[in-house]
C-alpha cells in the first residue's frame, strides 16, 4: 500500500516545457519535411490537397488530406514502400 502523504503533484510549470519545445522548432525544416512528404507521395501517384502539422513535446504529427477521388486502398497498397522511403530519408 502506498502512502499518499509523501506524493507531490507536478507543478503547473511542467506545461511550460511543451510550449518551449514548440518555439525551438525550425520552421524552415518543417517546410522542407512537408515538401519531402509531398514529393514522396507524388512518386507513388498520390496527390494531396492539404498537409498540416501538429507539434507535441516528443513528435511532429502530419495530417495529410488527399485530393478527392483518391482511394484509401491506393495508399494502403503502397504503405510499406512509402514507409521505407521515409525511413531512408530520416536516417540519411
Amino acid at each position: 500500500m502506498m502512502n499518499n502523504s509523501i506524493y507531490h503533484y507536478p507543478t503547473i510549470n511542467l506545461l511550460d516545457s511543451a510550449s518551449a519545445i514548440a518555439q525551438d522548432v525550425d520552421l524552415e525544416q518543417l517546410e522542407e519535411q512537408q515538401k519531402h512528404i509531398i514529393d514522396v507521395l507524388r512518386t507513388f501517384c498520390i496527390p494531396i490537397n492539404e498537409i498540416k502539422y501538429t507539434l507535441s513535446p516528443s513528435a511532429i504529427r502530419y495530417e495529410i488530406k488527399p485530393k478527392s477521388g483518391q482511394l484509401y486502398a491506393k495508399v494502403r497498397k503502397n504503405e510499406h514502400d512509402i514507409s521505407y522511403v521515409f525511413l531512408l530519408w530520416v536516417f540519411e
